[in-house]
């Protein structure tokens, strides 16, 4: 089963699909103006200590988005996998 969170509580490495952003138009069309819209496949790269800037990799290029704006931000991510 797949996992809704925001992105800033996604792992670093893990990925996932957007499935809401929370914001007004100009919110999102600044996310836009970065590959950032529904149904985008990211991956979080890093964040920084003490809710710093998330760093996202997204349409091949890395892009840099602050926490708050990474809190309105809901991903479905895979479930993980059990090892044997």
């Amino acid at each position: 089963m797949n996992q809704e969170v925001n992105l800033a509580r996604l792992g670093k490495g893990q990925t996932g699909i957007i499935s809401s952003i929370t914001g007004g138009r100009h919110f999102r069309l600044k996310l836009e103006s970065m590959g950032i819209h529904l149904g985008s496949k990211v991956t979080k790269v890093s964040n920084l200590f003490n809710r710093g800037p998330v760093v996202l990799y997204v349409g091949g290029m890395e892009v840099a988005i602050g926490y708050q704006m990474a809190r309105k931000i809901t991903v479905n991510t895979p479930p993980m996998e059990k090892s044997l």
